[in-house]
């Protein structure tokens, strides 16, 4: 048993010691968001492709983050009744909007990311509150072409229901178009 304990060690010893290889840098590997943005804009080939390795719903992620990041720097916000619209144009081809209204103890969110003028990703936020009592419910949308390819959904809320349908973002999506265009002077 000693010896095996002992080979086991020399031979971890000889594998981690010594030179390792260089590493080649990611070219994805950016200093900032404005860099990333600026990428993504060079590197679109059709959809959101990236890098072979990366899923649409990764590369839905990174346009998300970017326009996270860059969303209240440049931001216009209105409000419509109720609601509180906040659209930036994070460059010519990214576009975010977020939408917060409540009614009684719901609060709500709904967030559209599109990419050169289509929907590419939504999530929708539901938050009812009673006294020290938060019910959260929310469900994320990865969009290409107009069709859902992935969607998750957490807490309690619509999805839990049978008559909830993954599509009936896209009627949501539908009514808010008018207002989005109007905001963003289309």
């Amino acid at each position: 048993m000693k010896l095996l304990a002992l080979f086991s060690s020399i031979f971890l010893l000889v594998n981690c010691a010594g030179d390792k290889p260089e590493q080649e840098t990611d070219e994805f590997e950016l200093s900032n968001e404005n860099e990333i943005v600026q990428y993504i804009d060079r590197s679109l080939v059709e959809e959101l492709i990236y890098e072979d390795e990366m899923s649409y719903v990764d590369s839905v992620y990174v346009f998300k983050d970017s326009a996270e990041s860059e969303y209240l720097e440049v931001s216009v916000e209105r409000e419509f009744g109720n609601e509180k619209w906040t659209y930036n144009s994070v460059n010519d081809s990214l576009e975010i909007v977020i939408i917060t209204y409540n009614k009684e103890s719901f609060f709500y969110t709904e967030e559209y990311i599109l990419l050169n003028n289509s929907l590419i990703y939504a999530i929708e936020w539901e938050e009812f509150i009673e006294g020290e009592d938060i019910t959260s419910w929310n469900c994320e949308y990865f969009i290409k072409e107009s069709e859902i390819v992935y969607y998750t959904s957490l807490g309690h809320g619509e999805t839990e229901t049978d008559e909830w349908e993954p599509e009936s973002i896209f009627d949501q999506w539908k009514v808010r178009e008018e207002l989005f265009n109007e905001i963003s002077n289309r």
